[in-house]
């Protein structure tokens, strides 16, 4: 297996030297094509499935929509253009809300907010051993996903197709630990910081919040969270360093406590944990 697994390395490689000249992005698109394939090196769907992901590749689709795979948390996650890939700051999301999560000394009940393939959501799921987890998202086709990966890290989520904007969708929810979302932040001024890829593959819904307002998701996750927030639960999201400072005063001016706003590895404003007071 090792002498194919070369043979597909060098053939993968060969041909994808001309749209990915740097040999360090073709070692881990090779790596990729080679360990989350739907196929096995040695069956004959292999050869005729890689042939058309190369095609792929090299067209600006992104890997993790060509292999169906993306990995997070040290877990790996089906992904469709119906959800957003996982970037790794988010990882940073997930490790502060479990930091906090892992004070607890009661099962805590968690809502997370635009769940998408739902790799937040599980990975808080998989390291806690009990916890009520409930999902929403407004896509039906990306619940589909979430719940295949549940499946997939057997963990028990509460998925509902519920629109955050909505108060409705608020009134029906049992009393909260924690908040958590990595919601649509990015304005229409922003667009041009994007990458073509993103712009063209991953789902705008998911990226881009509706109207004029790209804050209004944390203006309702405020609003709505002292509602259906216990005394002293916690809310963390991940925002745009653009408007980083903007989204902290949101969950001050809501009346929140110890409003944090922390820097992602790369030293960008990108995250922030408030508390509510009760």
């Amino acid at each position: 297996m090792t002498t194919e697994r070369s043979r597909f390395q060098d053939l993968i490689n060969s041909q994808l030297t001309h749209y990915f000249p740097e040999e360090r992005d073709r070692y881990w698109l090779s790596r990729a094509l080679i360990e989350d394939s739907p196929y096995t090196l040695d069956s004959e769907e292999y050869s005729g499935w890689l042939d058309k992901a190369i095609i792929q590749l090299n067209s600006g689709v992104p890997i993790q929509y060509v292999t169906g795979i993306s990995h997070f948390f040290g877990r790996t996650f089906f992904v469709t253009p119906d959800t957003l890939i996982p970037r790794p700051e988010t990882e940073e999301l997930v490790d502060l809300a479990l930091n906090w999560l892992k004070t607890k000394q009661t099962p805590p009940t968690i809502l997370d907010v635009g769940t998408g393939s739902g790799n937040i959501a599980i990975s808080l799921a998989a390291a806690l051993s009990i916890t009520k987890m409930i999902v929403w998202d407004i896509s039906k086709e990306a619940l589909e996903v979430a719940s295949k990966n549940a499946g997939r890290h057997q963990v028990n989520l509460e998925l509902r197709c519920s629109d955050a904007l909505d108060k409705g969708s608020w009134h029906v929810l049992p009393s909260l630990d924690l908040i958590i979302s990595n919601p649509p932040y990015i304005s229409e001024s922003e667009r041009s910081s994007l990458g073509a890829d993103v712009l063209a593959y991953e789902p705008h819904q998911a990226l881009f919040a509706e109207g004029s307002d790209p804050l209004i998701f944390y203006r309702t996750i405020a609003l709505q969270g002292r509602q259906v927030l216990k005394s002293e639960g916690r809310i963390f999201v991940e925002c745009s360093t653009f408007t980083a400072q903007e989204t902290k005063t949101i969950f001050e001016e809501n009346g929140y406590c110890n409003v944090v706003l922390y820097q992602d590895l790369q030293g960008l404003d990108r995250i922030v944990e408030a508390t509510n007071p009760g």
